[in-house]
């Protein structure tokens, strides 16, 4: 199962489940990436670590999670972003918010 609320989301760990991400300009309007521009998700412990635990790519604005991304994380709070990136080490931020991992019923690891 998946939560959104604003920009903070809730994923039941080992879920596989699809993350719309809708672009927009400053002014509201739907943004089309330009050449060589696309969307990724970035799931860190904190947001000054260097490693990603997720990082995603979205095809179409669809982030799509498979069991592996999250099976290994433990159940609890995280940070992250999604973010414009140009190809050239240019980014820019558009959602940054608390990622959760949610336990699963019958896992006994968490």
């Amino acid at each position: 199962m998946i939560e959104v609320d604003g920009t903070n989301v809730t994923l039941t760990k080992g879920d596989t489940e699809r993350l719309r991400i809708e672009v927009t300009d400053a002014d509201g309007n739907p943004y089309e990436l330009q050449d060589g521009e696309y969307v990724e998700l970035v799931v860190k412990n904190k947001h000054t670590d260097a490693t990603a635990l997720i990082r995603k790519v979205a095809v179409d604005g669809v982030v799509d999670f498979e069991r592996a991304d999250t099976w290994g994380l433990k159940v609890g709070r995280y940070e992250y972003q999604v973010r414009v990136e140009d190809g050239t080490d240019e980014f820019h931020t558009i959602i940054d918010g608390t990622f959760a991992i949610s336990k699963v019923v019958d896992d006994a690891s968490y």
